[in-house]
């Protein structure tokens, strides 16, 4: 797969290339695969407040509720999201949280210092 313009005209260039030769060309936007501020979010508020409320608080137990999160959901990865799309578990999780648990799982909005995320990733 050629991913770049420069890639299709150096190939198309090529001397390799027949004059009876025919191409199909098919263009595809690239996913906006979920940002590294909604993950420090996700494990430094979302999972950290679950884990808090159950009383869990090891790093192994921290990734135990990860892998519950994406058992829940049906997910391989959460690498793979789009932003729209994590931004969506997201929100399932938190609203899950509050109605079954009465956890109230803050917005990034309301984090104190979102800097302070750093010290609760793995």
């Amino acid at each position: 797969m050629i991913d770049t313009k420069k890639g299709i005209i150096a190939h198309l260039s090529s001397p390799e290339i027949g004059e009876n030769e025919i191409f199909e060309l098919t263009r595809k936007t690239k996913k906006s695969l979920r940002t590294i501020a909604q993950n420090k979010y996700y494990f430094g508020v979302v999972v950290k407040h679950i884990a808090d409320f159950i009383g869990l608080a090891h790093k192994f137990e921290k990734l135990e509720i990860h892998n519950q999160i994406k058992e829940y959901f049906n997910l391989e990865t959460t690498t793979d999201l789009e932003v729209g799309e994590f931004k969506a578990m997201i929100e399932e999780i938190r609203a899950w949280y509050l109605e079954h648990r009465g956890l109230y799982i803050p917005l990034p909005r309301e984090c104190e210092d979102l800097a302070d995320l750093e010290k609760y990733l793995f």
